[in-house]
């Protein structure tokens, strides 16, 4: 039974065969400055020896609990963890990062200094090598209001990513709201529901607390531009997008853009006639006067010619080219 007056943070990771990468993980979680955590290490049903490991660091450690499953992707791993934690406080660990020693203690300071409900903090990004490719973080740490951390969440400036990993949130912002199970680019989907629910606002801060391991073989991001998370990532945007059209219409310019960027983006690595570029085609006709609404200049005409000649007809483009290069003459 705990007796501490201090706040209980909850650190859920979920893993699936890194038993190369899970220790650094979790000693780097249980040599924490801050020792009042609970770790729920959630097993996706790995082959390899990573269920070994975790049972072994069990055995060593009281804070930690070791959830054996049946193979749910990382959205169930993570919700089986949220519907079983304790935490006042709940952050995510990807088990192949690892965090810096004051990681729990220097967010949960932000937290109860400024009162919100959420911190986000820099990171590490680092190659598989352990390498560090580059530090990031903000210049200008700041106190953000409700509307002002939503704005940032979508224009995705600073380091107001839709990453769960780089935050500490207060448990009633995130309530029921669970991961769409099945689904990747699963952050998107549910951070801006849980923006939603903030009453303080949000800090964001420029401390450095995360080691993000990019484009580890075998990982999500790796397999980024797969037809099944273009596919999902516009699928998420989408939703977003008739979420803002409802609840905040001032937004909407801004969610349109980057649904525009990333059709854009998508559309070049797929055929307009397959399956993905109809459903891609359809976001950049339902959504055209959204998408354009907040570009001008050269970067409207850019889109306005790729989306309507090279999906619509090839007439189109040519009359486009036509008095472009009339415009330059």
């Amino acid at each position: 039974m705990r007796t501490t007056s201090t706040p209980l943070i909850s650190i859920i990771v979920p893993f699936y065969n890194i038993e190369k990468y899970l220790p650094q993980c979790i000693d780097s979680l249980l040599n924490q400055t801050y020792s009042d955590i609970e770790l729920l290490l959630v097993d996706d049903q790995s082959t390899d020896g990573s269920a070994a490991i975790a049972n072994d660091y069990a055995r060593r450690d009281l804070r930690i609990k070791v959830f054996h499953i049946t193979h749910r992707g990382l959205s169930g791993a993570r919700n089986y963890a949220l519907d079983r934690c304790r935490g006042e406080y709940i952050m995510f660990v990807d088990g192949d990062d690892f965090v810096e020693q004051d990681y729990c203690k220097a967010a949960l300071d932000l937290a109860q200094k400024h009162q919100v409900e959420i911190v986000s903090f820099g990171y590490n990004e680092y190659w598989d090598d352990d390498k560090r490719i580059v530090s990031l973080s903000t210049a200008n740490p700041r106190l953000l209001s409700h509307d002002e951390a939503l704005k940032e969440l979508i224009t995705r400036k600073d380091i107001m990513y839709n990453m769960v990993w780089n935050k500490i949130f207060h448990r009633r912002v995130i309530g029921d709201i669970r991961f769409p199970v099945g689904r990747t680019y699963e952050d998107i989907a549910v951070m801006y529901l849980w923006f939603h629910r903030l009453n303080t606002g949000c800090y964001l801060s420029d401390k450095v607390l995360y080691n993000y391991r990019r484009f580890r073989l075998g990982s999500i991001t790796a397999r980024g531009t797969s037809v099944e998370c273009v596919s999902d990532r516009l699928h998420n945007e989408l939703e977003r997008m008739e979420f803002f059209k409802l609840h905040y219409p001032a937004l909407v310019h801004e969610q349109g853009k980057q649904l525009a960027q990333m059709c854009f983006w998508s559309s070049k690595l797929y055929d307009r006639k397959s399956p993905i570029g109809q459903e891609i085609k359809k976001a950049l006709r339902d959504y055209r006067h959204e998408e354009l609404a907040y570009l001008s200049g050269a970067g409207k005409a850019k889109l306005m010619a790729y989306y309507f000649a090279y999906y619509y007809t090839p007439a189109v483009l040519k009359v486009y080219r036509h008095f472009r290069g009339r415009r330059h003459t």
